[in-house]
């Protein structure tokens, strides 16, 4: 079908573009007789609004784009659903795009981002996602926040967790169970959040007296850190006790430990880093630090349209608090 513009329109009536769109707006110069036949034509051939051009001309689309590493079913749709009812709330609509961890296509989405006129970025950064070079540019342009997976930096705001502390906490609990031989088990290597999370690991076990064993820290994906715990299964390298920094990765933890016949907590005890909801799907349940995506989300909204409304933010380096839930497998 024919999409009718207004021009269309000004040119059955012959009358102006001008015209029409003033009687379309109800406009007080224009004459009910001329509203009539404009609003009856429109009608008639099915016409809808461009907004996204009108948006463009006035440099305000009413759109908010979310950018995503990664789409499964931990931490991420929990923001999704959060940060739109909150942005809903305020007149904005979402666009969610997934750069599938690639730079490339982080940049892709970002383009994008400007040609729809977006009037607001929250962005989690790709795993091959090193500097924020790309970012500069846009970040004066578009009001831009980074969560959850972040670069630290003076001119981009940010809202995530303190990663070496909260991993820290979880690591504690283990130590002070007197586990000796302690696994981790994070994500891509050059991540913030790996390197930090796995620092706080090997903190808490130095200051307990235990020495982090390098084999028992493991990087990757999901497939590639699984990979390598079978491995050490394989030639009974059995940990004592496994930290996950995701539920991604608890997943696949208990998974393995069923096939090698491990119980929880009495051979091997798991803790972890979870949005809340995975941890209850499994017996015994898993003893966790709660990070919210719904608090991420929610925050995260607030201090976007802070940055829309051109309010300054009197933090532009937020953290989240997290909390110790202690269940049944440590």
């Amino acid at each position: 079908m024919k999409r009718y513009t207004i021009k269309d329109l000004a040119r059955l009536l012959q009358v102006s573009p001008s015209t029409i769109s003033r009687a379309l707006s109800d406009h007080p110069d224009i004459g009910d007789k001329t509203k009539k036949r404009v609003r009856q034509l429109a009608d008639e051939l099915g016409y809808k609004p461009n907004y996204l051009a009108a948006n463009f001309r006035k440099k305000n689309s009413k759109l908010i784009a979310l950018i995503l590493p990664e789409i499964n079913m931990f931490f991420f749709p929990s923001v999704i659903k959060a940060f739109e009812e909150k942005i809903h709330q305020a007149g904005f609509s979402l666009i969610v795009f997934h750069s599938n961890n690639s730079l490339e296509r982080e940049m892709e989405n970002l383009e994008l981002c400007v040609q729809f006129s977006v009037d607001g970025i929250l962005l989690s950064v790709s795993s091959q996602t090193s500097n924020l070079e790309h970012l500069s540019e846009i970040a004066g342009s578009i009001p831009l926040l980074l969560f959850d997976r972040v670069i630290p930096n003076d001119a981009i705001a940010t809202i995530t967790i303190d990663d070496r502390k909260v991993a820290y906490q979880a690591v504690e609990v283990l130590m002070k169970k007197g586990h000796k031989k302690v696994c981790g088990l994070f994500g891509a290597p050059n991540l913030h959040i790996s390197k930090e999370r796995a620092k706080g690991m090997q903190e808490a076990m130095i200051d307990y007296g235990v020495t982090p064993e390098s084999d028992f820290i493991i990087y990757g994906t999901k497939k590639e850190v699984m990979t390598q715990l079978i491995n050490l299964f394989d030639v009974s390298r059995y940990p004592t006790a496994i930290f996950a920094m995701s539920d991604d990765l608890l997943v696949g933890i208990y998974q393995l430990l069923a096939q090698h016949q491990l119980s929880i907590p009495d051979d091997v005890a798991v803790i972890c880093i979870s949005e809340g909801d995975s941890p209850d799907f499994f017996f015994p349940k898993v003893t966790y630090i709660k990070h919210s995506g719904e608090e991420v989300a929610e925050r995260a909204a607030q201090m976007l349209l802070q940055l829309i409304e051109k309010k300054p933010l009197l933090n532009k380096n937020q953290l989240i608090e997290p909390q110790l839930v202690m269940q049944d497998s440590v």
